[in-house]
């Protein structure tokens, strides 16, 4: 009785960690967006307003989580980056999902973008940033001021293919103590099971 008791305790102990690892990993908390004046001065390379034709899943690399590329048709534009053409057709890309910060963008929606940009050239948007969607965004278009409309066509495929997405260095820190507490969760459930059966053997051989 006392060893299947141990048992239950030890498995449930593991599963407790290695579902507080597995949260933890895909937790996301965002406690306050940027004021506008931050959002435009500083975080955002590039500001504007369009709808969104398609979203795509981008596969980036083994060990790697993928990101979603959302194309969108670009009518106005608040800031861009320097010596960047206004294209008519934009891509940003995000997180796969909420759990990482990743925007849910929604085809046929007209949402109101703030993104940064990557060295190479890529832009990313999180539900950290003050993106949008355009009915929500009018306290942000009318301090944004007036707008300008896109210049250039480009295209969704130019822009996929030119500005590959590249790895980020993850949390060292954090990557190394989830593999240990999941490592500590699954000991504790096999230490678990092998007592058990050592100690029905010793009672068997009695």
């Amino acid at each position: 009785m006392r060893t299947a008791l141990l048992l239950t305790i030890l498995v449930a102990c593991g599963t407790m960690v290695l579902n507080a690892v597995s949260e933890e990993a895909h937790a996301c908390e965002v406690l306050s967006l940027p004021p506008i004046e931050q959002a435009t001065a500083d975080s955002s390379a590039i500001i504007f307003s369009g709808k969104v034709a398609e979203v795509r899943t981008i596969v980036v690399s083994s060990g790697m989580q993928d990101m979603r590329a959302a194309l969108f048709e670009v009518d106005t534009y608040w800031k861009s980056q320097n010596n960047s053409p206004n294209y008519k057709e934009l891509v940003v890309f995000t997180a796969i999902d909420s759990g990482a910060c990743g925007y849910d963008f929604e085809v046929g929606k007209s949402y109101l973008v703030y993104a940064s940009a990557r060295d190479n050239g890529s832009l990313l948007t999180s539900i950290g940033t003050r993106t949008m969607p355009i009915e929500s965004a009018q306290d942000d278009t009318a301090a944004l001021g007036q707008g300008i409309s896109p210049t250039v066509q480009g295209s969704w495929k130019e822009q996929l293919e030119t500005m590959p997405m590249q790895p980020q260095p993850g949390n060292t820190a954090v990557e190394t103590n989830n593999t240990l507490l999941m490592l500590i969760g699954s000991g504790a459930a096999i230490a678990g099971a092998a007592a058990f059966f050592s100690l029905r053997r010793l009672k068997d051989k009695k």
